[in-house]
């Protein structure tokens, strides 16, 4: 499965030079993860209420080609990694239709305490459910 969303770049994600700040693309990244999980037939929210959260280990984009104010993005996101204790998204921000950066995200899964658990175990459905979307994203 992947997700795809449109983003209108705003004046203020850009520097003095009209162009998107690096660390504005990782919003973007957010929004696109929060999409594919609501597109799993679930939502962030419902997941944190359960119980479920997915704190970032680590973050990569590599830019490619500048995006400025009123371009209009397109995030794709897929799900490429996923094992009981993390999982792994990764990204393309395309604008007009050209890779204009690409990135990835890890998380672990964790409790409210932020404690590691096995989500297959405790959360057998949302495992089922983020399984086979990876799976549809591989093929």
């Amino acid at each position: 499965m992947k997700s795809i969303i449109s983003v209108k770049v705003r004046y203020p994600e850009t520097d003095r030079m009209g162009i998107v700040y690096h660390a504005n693309y990782y919003p973007w990244y957010e929004l696109g993860r929060l999409d594919f999980i609501e597109k799993c037939k679930t939502s962030y929210a419902d997941m944190e209420k359960a119980g479920l959260l997915m704190p970032v280990t680590e973050t990569h984009c590599r830019y490619i080609k500048p995006c400025t104010f009123g371009d209009e993005v397109a995030v794709e996101t897929v799900l490429t990694q996923l094992t009981v204790a993390r999982c792994r998204f990764e990204y393309r921000i395309l604008n007009k239709g050209e890779v204009a950066a690409q990135g990835s995200t890890g998380h672990a899964f964790a409790d409210e305490n932020l404690h590691a658990i096995n989500v297959r175990k405790r959360f057998p459905e949302i495992w089922n459910t983020l399984t086979f979307a990876m799976e549809e994203s591989n093929l």
